[in-house]
């Protein structure tokens, strides 16, 4: 599974993740977008799998949310 962030974005306190990832079982993309507080803790998430559909976390939105924690949310 691939995954890499297109763009962080600080909103005050908040930081805004757009990301991109790989499906586990195919080589379809999907997109996430995440609003997470300071600590990255998942305030809002959208994904564009059908898991979220049913109103899950999916592991993509996970892949993401570890993604931004591990690139420190050093975005501008």
């Amino acid at each position: 599974m691939r995954a890499w962030i297109d763009s962080l974005r600080r909103l005050n306190d908040k930081l805004i993740v757009y990301a991109t990832v790989e499906s586990s079982t195919s080589t379809e993309l999907y997109s996430v977008i995440l609003l997470l507080d300071g600590s990255y803790n998942i305030l809002r998430a959208t994904c564009t799998c059908k898991a979220t559909a049913y109103g899950r976390l999916c592991k993509h939105i996970k892949v993401a949310r570890v993604l931004a924690k591990l690139q420190g949310g050093g975005a501008s």
